[in-house]
């Protein structure tokens, strides 16, 4: 039996691990694991069998649900999806967010860092915070996230949640001489759970800001209140 594999979940969304106990049949009297050929058919309609890797059935940890995987993870089915992303929060954090999450999906975990960092500095962008100091350069996202905290637009919890979506999205974005070389420490790489743990601290702080208050709007004006 093989041991636990690391997958993004295509039904709960979430990194978890996968049980996988192979699948084995009966072909013509003879056992082999069915999860190590393709059958096929010719012109002829002759059926063949293509070695393909090895596939398991398997059973998230999280959810419990059904999966089919490939070797060591590289393919998973049904294939990740991205989850819904709420309507209240607008674009371009919405469309950053939502890319976000198919880099996820697609195990591009720097990617979604990177874009879940985005996100986050589009936000605070939107929101009022300053974008170039008095000799023309940039601010910082650390200083536009401090900006938000300092006018409380976002509680205190928010402002560290942010700082920790920054932090782990410079990871994604910026490579160090270290990585280049082949030295980088295991604390810098973007993982799989901590791309999936920068997307839900990213949506929850998104859905704070832009997606709350919508929903309280909406129900505001149909109970007209």
């Amino acid at each position: 039996m093989h041991s636990d594999i690391e997958i993004h979940c295509p039904f709960c969304h979430r990194a978890t691990a996968a049980s996988p106990p192979p699948l084995a049949v009966l072909w013509g009297g003879q056992q082999r694991q069915l999860a190590e050929f393709l059958k096929g058919y010719d012109d002829l309609g002759t059926p063949y069998y293509v070695y393909d890797g090895q596939w398991w059935l398997a059973k998230c940890n999280a959810c419990k649900r059904a999966l089919l995987i490939q070797d060591d993870g590289s393919r998973v089915y049904p294939t990740p999806r991205p989850g819904p992303t709420h309507e209240g929060i607008p674009d371009p954090m919405r469309t950053d967010l939502i890319e976000a999450k198919v880099c996820l999906t697609a195990n591009a975990y720097r990617a979604c860092a990177t874009m879940a960092r985005r996100s986050l500095q589009c936000a605070c962008v939107a929101q009022g915070a300053p974008t170039k100091t008095m000799k023309g350069g940039f601010v910082p996202l650390a200083k536009q996230i401090n900006d938000l905290e300092e006018r409380r637009i976002i509680t205190p919890s928010l402002c560290r949640m942010a700082h920790a979506i920054r932090l782990i999205g410079n990871d994604g974005a910026h490579a160090e001489e270290e990585e280049v070389f082949g030295t980088v420490a295991d604390e810098k790489a973007v993982t799989m759970e901590d791309a999936a743990e920068i997307m839900e601290l990213a949506e929850f702080f998104l859905h704070t800001i832009y997606g709350v208050p919508k929903i309280g709007q909406n129900q505001l004006e149909k109970r007209g209140g």
